[in-house]
This record gives structure tokens, C-alpha cells and sequence, in this order.
């Protein structure tokens, strides 16, 4: 698909964005991260406009090879050439953001180290905010630190939770 792409932006043939998307996607999900990331560098080249879509395909990318850095210069580049950013881009901002603190956590971790109770409710807000599936690892692992989980915290995931269901029944 990425040749195909390239055979037409040399034929003069215009690209479909959402093809081009697809295969950033594609590269993505078959953990092809580089892949992904060159195939985006290449929408000028190939006369393709990035949208949204390109940022939240682009955006998976940077999360599953936890690069946060080169996820935020992205973000703040398609930001910079006026793509409006979704609901979908911002969650996968806070997803990128929350891979950094499970390296940070895993860091401390092997230095011996115990990780505030603070810097783990933070991480459950958010992750339960984003309905990021690593909530129950954060859960896990706080516990495992001996920190309970307060009333205030319980009733914070259940009103999250509950947002999501009314979202989902608009």
C-alpha cells in the first residue's frame, strides 16, 4: 500500500488522504512504528494534506513505542498547521503522557524506590478520566504499595464511568 502511494504521487495521481492514513495505521498496529512515523513525514511529498486523522493515526504510533516527545512534536506541529484536534487526539495525548509515568514508575521501582501516594491518584484520575485499560495495572500496583483506594477516588471512577455510559447512549 505505501508503494502504491508513492506510484501515484509520482504519476501525479493524487493520494486519498484516508489511504494514507490507513497505511500509517496499518504500520502502526503491525508495530512497524518507524514505519509509521516516515509514512507521515512523507505527506508533503506526496501532495496529501494531514487531518485529524493523521495525527490520531500518527498519535498510536508514538504511543506504542512510548515516545512521548516525538508524540507531543507531532501534536504540536499538525496543531501549528491548523488541524482542528478531536476528543480521539486529546485521549491519545493523555495515553501517550500516561505511558511516560509507567516508565518513570518502573524506573523507581528498580532503584528501590516508593512512589508517592499523590503521584498514583494523579495517575488513576487520569487513566480512569481517559478510560485508559492500564487503570487496573496503576490499581494493582498501587496496592501493591500499600495505598488504599479512598471513598473520594471511588466515587471520582464511578462518576467517569458514568459520563461514559451517558456518552455512549447519545
Amino acid at each position: 500500500a505505501k508503494k502504491a502511494l508513492q506510484d501515484m504521487a509520482d504519476h501525479g495521481e493524487p493520494v486519498d488522504i484516508t489511504a494514507f492514513n490507513l497505511v500509517i495505521h496499518a504500520f502502526a498496529f503491525n508495530q512497524k512504528y518507524d514505519e509509521a512515523i516516515s509514512q507521515y513525514g512523507q505527506a508533503k511529498r506526496l501532495g496529501v494534506t494531514p487531518n485529524s486523522e493523521t495525527l490520531d493515526a500518527t498519535l498510536d504510533a508514538c504511543i506504542h513505542c512510548k515516545d512521548a516527545e516525538l508524540g507531543v512534536s507531532i501534536y504540536q506541529e499538525c496543531v501549528s498547521q491548523g488541524i482542528k484536534v478531536s476528543a480521539t487526539s486529546l485521549s491519545k495525548m493523555v495515553t501517550l503522557m500516561c505511558t511516560q509515568a509507567f516508565i518513570y514508575l518502573e524506573r523507581m521501582k528498580k532503584l528501590k524506590m516508593i512512589p508517592l501516594r499523590g503521584c498514583y491518584f494523579k495517575l488513576v484520575k487520569t487513566l480512569s478520566r481517559a478510560n485508559d485499560p492500564r487503570l487496573e495495572i496503576a490499581l494493582e500496583d498501587m496496592r501493591a504499595y500499600g495505598y488504599a483506594t479512598s471513598t473520594h477516588m471511588h466515587e471520582f471512577m464511578e462518576r467517569e464511568e458514568e459520563k461514559r455510559d451517558l456518552s455512549n447512549l447519545v
